[in-house]
């Protein structure tokens, strides 16, 4: 059985005590993967810890559902942890996460080692299709931390501006943009702290029901500015 590798490196500008507690925190775990693939955790145990196993499913090929089970096989804070696939798609899937610190930041190195079942099979199927759908997860999840860990500049004069819709494509860019150039940013959605995914986590975010006006008043407080990027049926 061919075993195949994946390696990826990336560099944040935080202290490695920082960036490895926002790894080691299992629910961040879907903000880094691409909603595409409808991911959700089965088990509800987040400690973080050797010997913790977790449950979630998601959708990897063609919108197919897989379950997959996961072993945190070595934990070491704040150096590396390893999960382990104990059930799942792929034959064997070992990840190993490594947090090193280097001027200015921390270093994160991913290495992935992994089997496929189906013999000739699966060589063919990771030829024209499982390699370069892991290699686009891995390039998802670098421009997801890259968000995530964004620095907003310093102004003498911040707005606080709320963005309707600013959990979608566009409102999402919208809202890292104001972000970046040193305002308040407060995010409304209907599904709260939930819809956050790759948004930094110094965006505040609000339930409220925009297009019905659900809790809009509560949302609005304090707020100067209101940008609304929603498509209206």
């Amino acid at each position: 059985m061919t075993t195949h590798r994946l390696s990826a490196s990336q560099h944040i500008a935080r202290p490695v005590e920082e960036v490895f507690s926002f790894f080691a925190e299992p629910r961040n775990l879907a903000r880094l993967t691409p909603s595409s693939m409808d991911f959700a955790f089965l088990s509800d145990d987040f400690v973080m810890r050797e010997g913790l196993t977790i449950e979630y499913r998601l959708r990897p090929l063609f919108g197919v559902p897989a379950k997959w089970r996961t072993l945190i096989a070595e934990y070491d804070a704040p150096h590396r942890f390893a999960d382990v696939q104990l059930a799942g798609p792929y034959r064997r899937w070992e990840h190993r996460h490594t947090f090193t610190p280097v001027p200015g930041g921390t270093l994160v190195e991913d290495d992935v080692e992994y089997e496929l079942p189906f013999g000739p099979l699966g060589a063919l199927g990771h030829r024209w299709l499982v390699r370069g759908e892991l290699e686009r997860i891995f390039r998802y999840r670098a421009r997801a931390i890259e968000s995530i860990f964004a620095d907003a500049a310093h102004i003498a004069s911040p707005h606080t501006v709320a963005v309707a819709g600013g959990t979608g494509f566009v409102g999402g860019a919208i809202a890292r943009e104001l972000f970046k150039r040193g305002h308040r940013v407060i995010v409304l959605s209907q599904r709260g702290e939930t819809a956050r995914g790759s948004l930094p986590d110094a965006i505040g975010i609000r339930s409220a029901d925009v297009t019905v006006g659900s809790g809009l008043a509560a949302a609005l407080a304090g707020v100067d500015t209101l940008v609304i990027s929603l498509a209206f049926r």
